[in-house]
């Protein structure tokens, strides 16, 4: 069985950027807009292919971490969140310490 946990927000709609972000942080996550006390629509999050400034590279020689430039990642495989590196080419998995909120 899978679990369910409720946060409500009011008053904001989530844009394409915050809803990637939500997608790293939660896998396959479904956002439900509430209006007038219904649900007007469901959103299934999937991660995206790629990563732009959500996720920090692990490696401390990569550019990214030395130079004041937007990070870039592939999303090699989404069930298990791993990522490889525009730049580097390094794989890493993505956990709470590499995500940028």
């Amino acid at each position: 069985l899978g679990k369910k946990g409720i946060i409500k927000i009011a008053d904001k709609f989530f844009d394409d950027e915050e809803i990637n972000r939500i997608s790293v942080i939660v896998p396959n996550v479904r956002l439900s807009i509430i209006r007038n006390y219904s649900v007007a629509e469901k959103k299934e999050v999937k991660m995206p292919d790629i990563l732009k400034g959500i996720v920090k590279c692990v490696n401390p020689q990569c550019i990214t971490n030395n130079e004041p430039m937007t990070t870039y990642f592939q999303v090699i495989d989404k069930n298990n969140g791993v990522v490889k590196c525009h730049y580097c080419e390094k794989e890493h998995k993505i956990n709470e310490q590499n995500v940028l909120i």
